[in-house]
């Protein structure tokens, strides 16, 4: 008898394969992440992100750089001192941690409360104007 292909079944699996990422990746000094699952009938797939070792906070400042170089002018205002800038707006501090050039209407990738969340380039740059 097969396994018929559930959310539930994908549930089970995912936590499995999430215990034998993680432990494979201790063994490799390697952070490995189950991402997207996409299933059919007969078949299901699992998209996974590797992450090599080394400071993640130092790779996320690499990553936005990155972004940052390759597209300049879709991040105008923005320079690469910029990441990890913070600043406070109707009382919340919000801090820059990442772009993504492919959202045309919420490019930057911020830190609240260590949530992460959106925002419009104007919210930014209107602060940047202020300071």
């Amino acid at each position: 008898m097969t396994q018929e292909i559930t959310r539930a079944y994908l549930r089970e699996f995912r936590d499995k394969f999430e215990q034998t990422l993680n432990e494979f990746g201790e063994q490799e000094s390697l952070t490995l992440q189950a991402k997207a699952i996409n299933y059919g009938d007969n078949t299901f797939n699992v998209k996974v992100e590797v992450t090599m070792a080394g400071d993640a906070e130092e790779a996320a400042e690499m990553q936005f750089k990155a972004a940052l170089s390759k597209n300049p002018w879709l991040f105008k205002g923005i320079s690469e001192e910029d990441y990890g800038m913070t600043w406070t707006t109707y009382g919340t501090t919000y801090k820059l941690v990442g772009l993504k050039p492919r959202a045309k209407k919420y490019p930057l990738i911020v830190e609240k409360n260590g949530q992460r969340y959106k925002m419009p380039m104007d919210v930014f740059n209107s602060h940047k104007a202020e300071a």
